[in-house]
Parts: structure tokens; C-alpha cells; sequence
């Protein structure tokens, strides 16, 4: 006979935990501290879709500049490369750690709030990475201890990324907006693909 472990209780609470995102709204975001490892590729998973079954995705494969980054279905057999993103150490601000999403498919792209926008609704764009620049560093903030399921802070504005109206449809944009109080649709699950 199996026994549980308290470190086996606390993984299977934090996994339960993980998976009931779908079912109710989590408290406000709270540590600055990702449990996302540094360099990591991950699929980004928003977590207002039930089941979590779009992924955020660069339109079309796309390498140009100013493609607006949007929520599509994940292939039946995981994700292409256009819909993994690559989390980078940017730096810090006090104590808390702001990073750079880069897309895997094609090289220097970032994910970027367009123009600076400081605005509700600005779209988050892909775009060449420019040492510096502060609309492409986001502050990932972990919902609660043991889970990968975040909100994306942009460092610039202080606005969190969000599929706007929180539409399930392929092909919704992201937008930053302000906190909308713990809606899912700002919240982001980062599964590791590599």
C-alpha cells in the first residue's frame, strides 16, 4: 500500500490546485518569485479556455516585426514552434525579476506591448529585441506557490497581459489591461516543451 508523503500532499494540492484554475478564480496574484526556469521554452496556455486548449501563438509562423501575438488551438500533438516562446532573465527592479518572452521559430523576435503604449488594449506584438527596451520586459507573477500558472506584468506600464473580452475563439488577440480583479483571462499556465 502507498502512503503520502507531506511533500507528496503538497505536489498533488498544488497540481489539483493547477488543474481547478478552470473551474474557479484564484486569489490576486501575489509572489514575484516564477516558478519558471530561466531559459526555459514553454507553451503559454491562457487559462480562461475549458479546457485549456488554445495557446498563445506568432500569427501564421510569421518573422516580420508588428504581427499581434493571439490565442489558437493547440494541435492535437502539442505545439508548433510559432506557439513556444523562450523565457529570458532581463534584469531587476528592487528584488523582483522582470523577464523577456522570445519566440522559438525565429531568431531576436520579442514579444513587445506596441509603440510603448502605457494604454488599455495596446496589442502585444512580435518585434525585434532592443537591449533596454522596457515594453518588452514582463514581470511574471506566480498566482500560487507550487504552480506555473502566472500573470504577465508589463514592466512599462503596469498593465497585465489579456485576451481581450475574454474570448475563447482562435484567433483573439493580446492586449494589456488593467486588472480586472482575477479574471483568467489574464492568467497564463507556462508548460515546459524544452
Amino acid at each position: 500500500m502507498f502512503r503520502f508523503t507531506g511533500r507528496d500532499r503538497r505536489r498533488l494540492l498544488a497540481t489539483a490546485a493547477a488543474v481547478a484554475i478552470g473551474a474557479a478564480a484564484l486569489p490576486s496574484a501575489a509572489s514575484a518569485e516564477p516558478n519558471v526556469v530561466d531559459g526555459g521554452i514553454y507553451r503559454i496556455v491562457p487559462t480562461h479556455n475549458n479546457p485549456a486548449s488554445k495557446t498563445l501563438e506568432v500569427p501564421g509562423a510569421s518573422t516580420a516585426n508588428s504581427g499581434q501575438i493571439i490565442q489558437n488551438t493547440t494541435p492535437l500533438f502539442g505545439s508548433t514552434a510559432h506557439q513556444r516562446f523562450r523565457v529570458t532573465p532581463a534584469g531587476t527592479t528592487g528584488s523582483r525579476p522582470y523577464f523577456r518572452i522570445r519566440s522559438t521559430h525565429v531568431a531576436n523576435k520579442c514579444l513587445d506591448v506596441q509603440g510603448g503604449s502605457i494604454l488599455n488594449s495596446a496589442k502585444i506584438i512580435q518585434f525585434d529585441c532592443i537591449s533596454g527596451n522596457r515594453n518588452q520586459h514582463f514581470f511574471l507573477d506566480t498566482i500560487f506557490p507550487g504552480a506555473t500558472v502566472h500573470t504577465i506584468t508589463a514592466r512599462h506600464s503596469a498593465l497585465l497581459l489579456d485576451i481581450q473580452g475574454a474570448s475563447t475563439a482562435a484567433g483573439a488577440g493580446l492586449i494589456q489591461f488593467q486588472d480586472n480583479g482575477g479574471g483568467r483571462n489574464q492568467r497564463f499556465l507556462f508548460q515546459r516543451v524544452g
